[in-house]
Formats: structure tokens, sequence, C-alpha cells
């Protein structure tokens, strides 16, 4: 079982209320969800803070494999931008992101689990070139019941194939997977009539060519949310990093260091911190109600906000 999000308090306060009234400031607390660090430095990756809080191994593997196909191979040799980025990195080490990803990937290869049959046939298309933003771009379309067949005279996978360190099996049942949605590999010259190729590429821009494959045919993405940058590391826990991720108690472990960036954990500061009795208690699993009519602005809220949720606005 994955941890979930919602964090223990780590130092509760006494509240004492005061008084609605008397305002010290002009903006008021608005809950304000931000993209975590780890997911804006990495395009292939989708949302890794929901790889953290998924309720089980396997419903974390489909998140990860609805936008990489690759997470096995990813797990092993990924340049892990994602753990640059990670806010931990300063206090105690930054969230293992890659040694989980290979957890869940081989936990995946293990009990050979299938991705969700393709929709509908649409149509067929072609692609030229079979390294990892070919494929990804292939597995995308499949998974939307396109017929894919990608054209390449040499052996798919492209770099990845000769990469220390990454086991041929593993790259062959990756893209196994892949191909068991129908997407056909072919060892000939591309027609003329393709709708993507690959361009080739490098180990450092392995999540871009995934993402390239992915976003191919979205002709406009929707706008992303602000960063999570406010960050108050102290209030966490320190808790050892895991290095290797090998048992479902090490991979609980180390989504439980996920600071949750940008989003509501449920701490309880915003409500322990208010003088005025602004946030209201809901049901476990569920954010604090706003009271903004109570609220003179004092900030509080904001500034002790473990995961930066709270604006003033």
């Amino acid at each position: 079982m994955m941890t979930g999000l919602f964090k223990p308090v780590k130092k509760p306060v006494i509240r004492r209320l005061s008084a609605p009234g008397g305002d010290i400031g002009p903006y008021r607390p608005q809950y304000a969800p931000k993209t975590a660090p780890c997911t804006a430095a990495c395009p292939s990756a989708g949302d890794i803070r929901g790889w953290f809080t998924a309720p089980n191994s396997q419903s974390a593997w489909e998140k990860i494999s609805s936008r990489n196909p690759f997470p096995s191979v990813c797990g092993r040799v990924c340049p892990a931008d994602c753990e640059a980025a990670c806010p931990r990195e300063a206090k105690d080490g930054a969230v293992a992101i890659r040694a989980f990803e290979r957890y869940l990937g081989d936990f995946a290869l293990d009990r050979a689990l299938a991705l969700a049959p393709p929709a509908a046939p649409r149509g067929e298309l072609a692609i030229s070139g079979a390294g990892p933003a070919g494929l990804s771009c292939a597995y995308q379309l499949a998974r939307r019941g396109w017929r894919v067949t990608v054209f390449d005279a040499v052996a798919p996978g492209g770099f990845l194939r000769s990469l220390p360190g990454l086991p041929a099996e593993i790259l062959e049942l990756e893209i196994a997977r892949i191909t068991a949605l129908g997407v056909t590999l072919r060892p000939d010259p591309a027609p003329g009539d393709v709708v993507f190729t690959d361009p080739g590429g490098t180990l450092a821009q392995l999540p871009h060519l995934i993402a390239s494959g992915a976003d191919a045919l979205v002709r406009a993405r929707p706008p992303g949310r602000a960063l999570a940058t406010r960050i108050q590391s102290s209030w966490y826990p320190a808790s050892p990093r895991h290095t290797h991720i090998l048992t479902p108690a090490d991979a609980e472990s180390e989504a439980a260091r996920c600071f949750a960036c940008g989003t509501c954990m449920g701490c309880g500061n915003c409500w322990m911190y208010c003088a005025n009795g602004c946030f209201e208690k809901t049901p476990k699993g569920n954010r604090f109600k706003l009271k903004l009519e109570l609220c003179h602005g004092c900030a509080r809220c904001a500034e002790e906000c473990p995961s930066g949720f709270i604006d003033m606005l």
C-alpha cells in the first residue's frame, strides 16, 4: 500500500480565538493547488505526487504508464532531473523518485500487468523511427485506438540498447507491452506519409524524447499551474532516504517522505494558527472550509502552510 497524502500533525498548538474584525492586512487566504517542482522538471513523468499517494502499487504504476511506457527502463537509466528539483534534497536527500519508478515498473513486469485495451479503432498511422520518442508516440496513439506501424531498419529502442546498466530483457518486455496494444514494428524504410519521425537523441534527453512522442499530436496543452515554492522543510520530520526500493515497506516509507508540494495534506496548521476561526474542520480527506468573513488578513495561515498550498490574494 502506498502512503496517503494526509500527514500527521508535527507540533500541535493550542488555539486561542479572538473576536473577528480589526483588519491588519488587505489580502485573504485562497486555496491554490500548484505544480510540484519534481513534476515541473520532468516532462515525461506526469503526476509524480500522484504516484506516491496512489492506494496501491498497481494504481501507482497505472498513473506512471499513462504518460510513460518505460517505467522500468527509466527507473534504471533516467538522468532524474526530478530528484535534482526536489525540495527535500536540501534537508536529508531528495525523494528517491527514480528508484520508486523502477520498483513500480518491475512490479508490473513481474506480474505481467497489462494496459487497458485500446479504444475503438480509428484508422491506421505510420511512424518513422523506433527510438524512445517514436515508440512513445506509437504507444499513445495505440491507446487511443489507432493501428500504428513503426518503421525502422534497426532494432527498436534506439540508443537505449547500448546503455550500460539496462538489461536487454527489461527493454524487450516494455517494448512487448507496446506491441501488445497492436503496434507493428517493421524493419523497412518508412513511407512518405508518416505522422511522426523519431528525432534520435541521447540519454540526457530521455524524458524529453518520451514526452515529445506523447505530445506529438497534441496541438495545445492547457496552461500549467504555478510552481510550488514556499515549502517549509523544517516542518517535516527527518527521514532517511531509500536509495534502493525493494519491498512494499520500502516503497511506502519512501513515499511518505514526499513533501506533497503545493497540495493540501490535511496537516491542520491553517486551523491551528488562525486566531479568528476562519478555517472550519470537515470530514477527514477534505480540505478545511474557508470562512473569509471572519478573516482579518494576518496571513499566518499562508506562512505556516508547510506545502505552500495557501496564497494570500
